[in-house]
């Protein structure tokens, strides 16, 4: 693939994209943010990532209801959404596989 990857980073906590950021910075990203849902939303129609790691629990709209408005478009075939989870979130596993999140990461993490 030529170019560098678009990355979305969904994420209430400046602290959590600022991290990703930066474990990122040295890979072929190119990267935006949102603070919460109506954000990620905007950015993911105009931005266009390929791939979107998105915190369950954003503020405005939830990852759920989110890729789900994608998934009714039928444009996010290509875009590839990562779910990032506490341990206080109430995620249910089977909503996620059924929605297609590529994978879920716990919050904290190592980066």
């Amino acid at each position: 693939m030529a170019g560098k990857q678009r990355l979305l980073v969904a994420d209430d906590s400046l602290t959590i994209q600022k991290v990703i950021r930066l474990a990122l910075s040295s890979e072929d990203f190119e990267i935006q943010t949102a603070s919460n849902g109506e954000e990620a939303s905007q950015q993911i129609a105009l931005f266009r990532p390929q791939i979107v790691l998105i915190d369950a629990s954003l503020p405005g709209k939830t990852a759920f209801e989110i890729k789900e408005e994608v998934n009714l478009l039928d444009e996010g075939d290509s875009t590839q959404f990562v779910l990032m989870t506490t341990s206080y979130d109430n995620v249910d596993p089977l909503e996620s596989d059924r929605l297609g999140f590529a994978a879920k990461v716990s919050k904290p993490f190592d980066p």
